[in-house]
C-alpha cells in the first residue's frame, strides 16, 4: 500500500528525533512537492 504524507506528520516525527519509525511503520513513504517546500522553508527559519 502507498503511504504519502503531509507536512503535519512528517515535522511531528521529526520534533521527537523518530524518522527512522517511519520506514520501519510504513516502508517507502511518498509526499508532495508542496510539502518537501513547506518543511525546506520551515528548515530555514529555524524550526
Amino acid at each position: 500500500m502507498d503511504t504519502i504524507l503531509n507536512t503535519t506528520v512528517l515535522s511531528n516525527f521529526a520534533s521527537v528525533y523518530t524518522m527512522n519509525l517511519i520506514k520501519r511503520l510504513f516502508g517507502v513513504v511518498y509526499t508532495t512537492h508542496e510539502v518537501h517546500e513547506e518543511i525546506l522553508r520551515g528548515i530555514s527559519r529555524g524550526y
